[in-house]
């Protein structure tokens, strides 16, 4: 089936074409809070920090409580800044008023960034029930999991996500972590399968180093005893 731009965009970043999507999003000089968001992570892939922020900060200011406007939160809790506790928090707080699977997860995300695991994670079960073919929310919900060293739950979040979209890099990557202490093989073609798919994937070349490096000290550990 034909793509819309947002689709188009979206793979292209998963494939880790960043430059397309600035370009792309560039050239249709969008407001549409998905693409700009896509560009404003792009930039940060590429390392254009002040130019991710200077994308993202006209499409938060339209939309305090939008896709944009929470990149730009994250954004500014990677450099730990003091601007992104109010904008995280605005956003945490419409977990109560979200109609949407989107608008849930995205609440969800926010209430992760701001400490709050335990609500985030029943926002994210609510937004998962609603937008059950959603690989974006479940891979969220996985990473979450993930943090709080829930890897069974991580895995299922994960795989739910990839029965979608096999080619889903950052599930790919979140399965790779999630196995990587119980099954580093698979971990391992996990992380091989998104570096496939977006070979400028930083997070999927550490989570590989990773995992080999584990199962060669279980193979020399396994050979002393």
């Amino acid at each position: 089936p034909p793509q819309n731009d947002q689709q188009v965009a979206a793979r292209l970043y998963n494939e880790g074409k960043y430059d397309d999507v600035v370009a792309m999003v560039q050239k249709l000089d969008s407001k549409d809070q998905a693409l700009v968001t896509l560009m404003g992570r792009s930039l940060a892939a590429r390392g254009k920090y002040q130019e991710a922020e200077a994308a993202l900060r006209p499409a938060a200011e339209r939309d305090p409580v939008g896709d944009a406007a929470l990149e730009l939160g994250l954004h500014y809790q990677r450099f730990a800044r003091p601007e992104a506790l109010p904008i995280l928090r605005r956003i945490a707080a419409t977990a109560a008023t979200a109609n949407t699977p989107q608008e849930l997860a995205r609440a969800a995300r926010a209430l992760r960034a701001t400490g709050e695991a335990k609500q985030a994670n029943e926002v994210y079960k609510d937004a998962a029930g609603m937008g059950q073919r959603d690989p974006f929310i479940n891979t969220a919900w996985g990473e979450l999991a993930l943090e709080k060293y829930q890897n069974g739950d991580a895995l299922k979040s994960f795989k739910l996500a990839l029965m979608v979209d096999a080619n889903y890099v950052p599930a790919l990557i979140g399965q790779a972590e999630a196995l990587s202490d119980d099954n580093p093989p698979e971990a391992i073609n996990s992380a091989k399968a998104a570096l496939k798919v977006n070979p400028n994937s930083v997070d999927a070349h550490r989570s590989e180093e990773h995992t080999s490096e584990l199962q060669s000290r279980g193979l020399i550990s396994y050979a002393v005893f």
